[in-house]
């Protein structure tokens, strides 16, 4: 196990150059010249040009600008604002936390509502709670997540006036864009879990654990849930992937200070050392995240073996 994980972390690293080489080119593929984005105006002087670029290293060959780049990232360090002039590394530091809030908040939420609609739907099989569940899931899976955000807004919090409306700081903050984030992604969790949970009921072990008089409590939590969570493992690893994107819409409907506000108001004032850092390590989140999917399928599966 240690050394499939070793391997696997071995691994993450061509992956993280490859992703770090198109974060660098993302500021040479925009249509243009940067400089000239950045500064603003078409009548800027050719001296201001100058200075923009000498700023932001545009006035050295490509290939010696992404030797820098590689080289600073080694050394912790993603660069400064080209407007507040703050290091990036900063700017991640003093939003990640709210950021990592919604996002395990979120996930908690997916998580146990979409385990819990799935097995119900599995178990009461072609009845009106099937149906509810399954229809709830579909709804959930249309909904585009920023009606929804808006939506909870409007009936939450004006109509009701139960939350703040906008702004992080305690759990009454939190919960409506925990809510907006999570419902999609239990939707979809839901209708897996469901397939996955009546693939494993119809198993002949199953069987004979009924007719041996078990307790259907006991069967789901010994038999069934066991095996039918290795695929939803690797649902649960995607969906985590989802709530980042997601998470950049949410924070921004909801005026939250996290990290996909940062991203968003760094692509309107076109501040591409932040772009880039985000990107970068939002991109590092998700790979990691995968590598902990990959090695939770075998303290699920005794039968998996990595040699």
């Amino acid at each position: 196990m240690l050394q499939y994980i070793v391997r696997r972390l071995l691994l993450t690293i061509p992956t993280m150059l490859a992703i770090a080489l198109v974060v660098f080119l993302m500021l040479h593929a925009v249509p243009g010249d940067p400089a000239t984005i950045f500064a603003g105006d078409n009548n800027v002087t050719p001296e201001r040009l100058a200075v923009v670029r000498r700023d932001m290293g545009l006035d050295r060959p490509i290939a010696v600008q992404y030797v820098d780049y590689m080289s600073r990232i080694f050394r912790g360090n993603l660069g400064r604002s080209l407007y507040s002039r703050i290091p990036v590394t900063r700017e991640i530091g003093n939003r990640i936390s709210s950021s990592a809030e919604l996002a395990v908040a979120a996930f908690a939420l997916a998580v146990t509502l979409g385990i819990v609609l799935g097995v119900i739907s599995a178990f009461w099989r072609s009845t009106w709670i099937d149906v509810a569940a399954m229809s709830f899931a579909i709804t959930g899976v249309s909904m585009p997540i920023f009606w929804l955000a808006q939506m909870l807004i409007f009936v939450f919090a004006i109509s009701l006036g139960w939350f703040p409306v906008t702004g992080a700081g305690g759990l009454n903050r939190l919960f409506l864009p925990a809510l907006a984030l999570g419902l999609i992604s239990s939707a979809t969790l839901a209708r897996l879990v469901r397939s996955s949970v009546l693939e494993v009921l119809s198993l002949p072990y199953v069987t004979t654990a009924r007719s041996k008089g078990l307790a259907e409590i006991k069967i789901l939590a010994r038999h069934v849930m066991k095996n039918a969570f290795i695929p939803i493992i690797t649902v649960m690893g995607l969906q985590f992937g989802t709530l980042l994107s997601g998470a950049v819409i949410t924070e921004t409907v909801f005026a939250r200070p996290g990290m996909g506000k940062l991203l968003i108001d760094a692509i309107l004032i076109k501040d591409f050392p932040v772009i880039q850092a985000v990107v970068l390590f939002v991109s590092l989140i998700y790979v990691l995240v995968n590598l902990l999917v990959d090695v939770s399928y075998a303290l699920l599966d005794p039968r998996i073996r990595f040699d």
